[in-house]
C-alpha cells in the first residue's frame, strides 16, 4: 500500500470540511461515469535541445457525491485517469506507462428552475492529484540528455473548473454531460528535465464525461 504525505492528508481532510456549506442544500446526488482524458503538451529544453513532453490521450473513470439546491451545490469527486506518457522530438519518440487519480471538491452554480428537467451548471474547486509512472525502468532512454520518464509517484495540488448539463430522467435518476478542466504543475519527479527549464510549467487536463446520477 502507498502512504500519503502528511501535507496531502491535511489537504484531503480540508476537502471534506469544505463540503459543509452544501449541507444546507436540498437533495443528495450520487453518480458514476467516465469519458476521455486529454492533456496539453509542454516543451522541455536543455543545452542539448528540446523535446515535447505529454500525457497521451486516454480515458477516465469517476464517482462523486454531493448535494444540490435551487442555485448552489457542492460535490466531492474521485477520478482515475489512464494516460501513458510520451517524449517526442528530434525525429524520435519514447513512450512510458502512466496513470493518475485525484480527489477534488467543487462548488456548483445551477441555472434554471430547480424543478426543470434540464439545468446547465458551472463548477470550480480544487484538491490533490497523484501522478504515477508505470512503465519499465531503462538503463538508457532516447532523450536522457534532455528529459527522462521515471517509474515513481508524485502528489500535486490541482485546480478544477467545469461546465455541464444536468438532465433529470425520473424522480430519482439523472444524466450529466460535462467537461472538466484540471490545472496542475508538471510532475517533475516523473517527467523529469535533466537540465534547463520547463519542469515547473503548468499542464491542463481536459476530461469530457458522461455520468449516471441517483438523486434522493
Amino acid at each position: 500500500m502507498f502512504r500519503i504525505a502528511a501535507g496531502s492528508r491535511w489537504a484531503i481532510v480540508a476537502l471534506f470540511l469544505a463540503a459543509a456549506p452544501a449541507a444546507f442544500a436540498q437533495r443528495w446526488e450520487f453518480g458514476v461515469g467516465g469519458g476521455g482524458s486529454f492533456f496539453t503538451t509542454q516543451t522541455l529544453t536543455s543545452p542539448a535541445g528540446s523535446v515535447d513532453a505529454s500525457f497521451q490521450p486516454g480515458f477516465v473513470a469517476t464517482a462523486y457525491a454531493g448535494q444540490t439546491g435551487r442555485r448552489f451545490g457542492g460535490e466531492i469527486r474521485y477520478a482515475y485517469f489512464f494516460n501513458d506518457m510520451k517524449l517526442d522530438g528530434q525525429g524520435h519518440s519514447f513512450g512510458f506507462g502512466g496513470r493518475s487519480y485525484l480527489v477534488t471538491y467543487d462548488f456548483m452554480f445551477f441555472m434554471g428552475n430547480s424543478e426543470s428537467k434540464v439545468r446547465p451548471y458551472i463548477s470550480v474547486g480544487g484538491g490533490v492529484r497523484r501522478f504515477e509512472g508505470t512503465g519499465q525502468d531503462m538503463a538508457v532512454q532516447p532523450f536522457e540528455n534532455i528529459a527522462v520518464l521515471t517509474r515513481t509517484t508524485q502528489m500535486k495540488p490541482v485546480i478544477s473548473a467545469g461546465a455541464g448539463v444536468h438532465l433529470r430522467t425520473s424522480a430519482h435518476t439523472a444524466l450529466r454531460a460535462e467537461v472538466k478542466a484540471y490545472f496542475s504543475q508538471n510532475p517533475s519527479d516523473i517527467i523529469t528535465p535533466v537540465t534547463g527549464n520547463g519542469g515547473n510549467s503548468w499542464i491542463v487536463n481536459f476530461a469530457p464525461m458522461l455520468n449516471i446520477a441517483f438523486v434522493f
